[in-house]
């Protein structure tokens, strides 16, 4: 339920997002994305409670999954794994429908990796200052 809900309710009423999957006459699966051109019409609240909520929907399954492994209810872990998964398409189908261009996509993950490097690098920066101020101290005791 809550799959269908996202996928096809929420996500074009919240952020203006719709995918969907067809199998054609021969077989062949067909992927189709829209977005909708003006975003400026969709509250801001609103698109960030979407995406926050599809983005902790699969992290919440995998935590399952991970509890489930850990304590051998294998049977829990099955359903959790389905959930990961559909929760996981959905997450996969929205930011298709986000950056439809897979070249979009490929930008903003690297911008994102490299964002999140330096901001690692500056804590590592800043982690390693202090520790050379606490070695200075120990060495040079001031009375």
């Amino acid at each position: 339920m809550d799959f269908w809900t996202v996928k096809n309710i929420t996500g074009r009423l919240l952020v203006g997002l719709r995918w969907w999957n067809f199998v054609d006459e021969n077989g062949n699966n067909h992927w189709k994305f829209e977005s909708a051109k003006d975003t400026s019409r969709f509250p801001v609240l609103d698109r960030r409670a979407f995406w926050i909520g599809l983005v902790l929907g699969p992290l919440m399954w995998l935590f399952f999954v991970t509890m489930a492994f850990f304590t051998f209810k294998w049977e829990w872990m099955i359903i959790a794994l389905l959930g990961l998964s559909m929760n996981s398409a959905n997450l996969y189908g929205y930011l298709r429908c986000r950056w439809s261009d897979t070249t979009q996509f490929t930008n903003y993950i690297s911008k994102w990796a490299f964002l999140s490097f330096m901001f690692l690098d500056l804590v590592c920066v800043v982690s390693s200052r202090q520790s050379n101020i606490r070695v200075f101290s120990d060495v040079y005791r001031v009375s």
